[in-house]
């Protein structure tokens, strides 16, 4: 980056630009996921989005329970759906090349051609 750039890259709509654009590519990234068009162990299942509540037991000096700590667990499908947000609101390359790749997938379908 030049000096100019670091300069603009500071001031708050650049980092409030910033977001949005992050907040937009894991929007889509979301879209894809829930339209259905991939499936396997790396995608969420909609259908199994839960979260459970859980309790952690607390020791005292004893080793006797003095009580617990509610947490709030999320199911395997919600975690794995917020670290693929997570990953396209950060990375600048993920959606573009997942939407390069379901064109060009969509486009063999179309043609009756297969990779």
């Amino acid at each position: 980056m030049s000096v100019g750039e670091l300069k603009t890259a500071k001031e708050f709509t650049s980092i409030f630009l910033r977001g949005v654009v992050g907040m937009c590519g894991a929007l889509v990234v979301f879209f894809f996921l829930r339209s259905g068009m991939v499936s396997g162990k790396l995608f969420p299942e909609f259908a199994e989005l839960s979260v459970r509540e859980g309790a952690v037991p607390l020791f005292g000096a004893e080793g006797l329970e003095k009580g617990s700590i509610r947490q709030v667990l999320p199911s395997q499908a919600l975690a794995l759906l917020a670290i693929w947000c997570f990953l396209a609101g950060f990375s600048e390359r993920l959606v573009p090349s997942i939407l390069s790749s379901t064109e060009q997938t969509l486009g063999d379908a179309a043609r009756g051609t297969k990779k």
